[in-house]
């Protein structure tokens, strides 16, 4: 991938050299940094990022939030349990503020359903649907990724 002169993502020619990705692996970590991106997410899934592999990028993300989660919980499950089980209810595993103020606790509520939401729309799909029938644009799967990584579970 690259960014062009008007600011809009491209998809850039293959690299032929190891320094030819290292130097598109750097340029890909500068955009992230610039949008304030968790490195996490692109070392889940900068291979394919690489290869310009929108669909597996956004499936390798997503399913490295699961295990950044259950790393950081203890917890076992996947998708939408494993976010009921440590970043729902009166007192979560996971929290990602405070939880005093209503504010607080809709917070909370919020970045667990956008991560309910994010195993739904993206990775259950990727996981059942032929690559064939459910297809990720490049400007999608950034969309995907800005949103995973600005997400406070990530």
């Amino acid at each position: 991938m690259k960014v062009r002169e008007d600011g809009k993502v491209a998809t850039a020619k293959r690299a032929r050299t190891d320094s030819e990705a290292l130097d598109r692996i750097r340029h890909l970590r500068n955009l992230f940094v610039r949008r304030d991106a968790h490195d996490a997410v692109l070392a889940y899934c900068c291979t394919e990022l690489l290869r310009t592999d929108f669909y597996e990028a956004v499936f390798e993300a997503i399913k490295g939030l699961g295990s950044r989660i259950r790393q950081m919980t203890n917890t076992e499950g996947d998708g939408y349990g494993l976010i009921e089980a440590t970043m729902c209810g009166k007192e979560p595993v996971l929290v990602i503020n405070n939880l005093i103020t209503r504010t607080d606790r809709d917070e909370q509520l919020g970045v667990a359903n956008l991560a309910k939401g994010l195993f739904s729309a993206f990775r259950n799909p990727v996981a059942h649907e032929p690559r064939l029938e459910w297809q990720m644009s490049e400007q999608a799967a950034l969309d995907v990724l800005g949103t995973l990584s600005d997400s406070s579970t990530y």
